[in-house]
């Protein structure tokens, strides 16, 4: 018997994915102890999608509450998450896609992470390069395509999650936006 994990039990019954769905918005409930959240719909989505990339934010799913130990991990391209907060470990081994953290992660974070990008609200982003050294750590820029996703995702995430902390982002944005931080691969930085 196979165990039951957080995305067989939430996620892919509400996503549906196949290579003719539409895209998919959802907002699901989530806790410290669901673990490893994505993993499974990564898998899937690979199956049903092979080699070729998926549309950016084909499916976007916002998380209300706080995400447990390996949140995003193996991460599909094409998936986007959104949460408040996550526990330790997160988006580690991240194959694609793309996660929002609205409060500065615990470490070690991203270790491992593929391909795809990670948007964290730093606590201090001065020290940010040292918290990452094997990862690509970009300010998002006023303006640039990154601070339009972000602004998109967290007006997504206040609405959908009921998420305060995110409406506070977005009332302070240009106070805020210093704090966000892309981390991406190394082999990013030659794009």
């Amino acid at each position: 018997m196979t165990a039951t994990t957080y995305d067989t039990r939430e996620l892919l019954p509400r996503l549906h994915v196949s290579a003719r769905h539409p895209s998919r918005t959802i907002r699901c409930s989530v806790s410290p102890s669901d673990a490893s959240v994505g993993r499974d719909l990564s898998g899937l989505v690979r199956r049903v999608y092979g080699d070729s990339p998926l549309p950016e934010r084909k499916i976007v799913v916002h998380f209300q509450g706080t995400a447990g130990d390996r949140f995003g991990d193996g991460l599909a391209s094409g998936v986007t998450f959104v949460v408040d907060a996550i526990g330790p470990h997160g988006c580690a081994g991240m194959r694609g896609g793309c996660v929002v953290v609205l409060q500065d992660p615990p470490a070690p974070f991203a270790e491992g992470l593929r391909d795809g990008v990670a948007f964290v609200c730093a606590g201090d982003p001065a020290s940010a390069a040292a918290r990452y050294p094997s990862l690509r750590v970009s300010p998002v820029e006023p303006g640039s395509p990154d601070d339009d996703l972000l602004q998109s995702l967290l007006a997504e995430h206040a609405d959908l999650a009921h998420s305060d902390l995110a409406r506070s982002l977005l009332h302070d944005w240009p106070l805020a936006r210093p704090r966000f931080l892309k981390l991406s691969p190394p082999q990013a930085a030659a794009s």
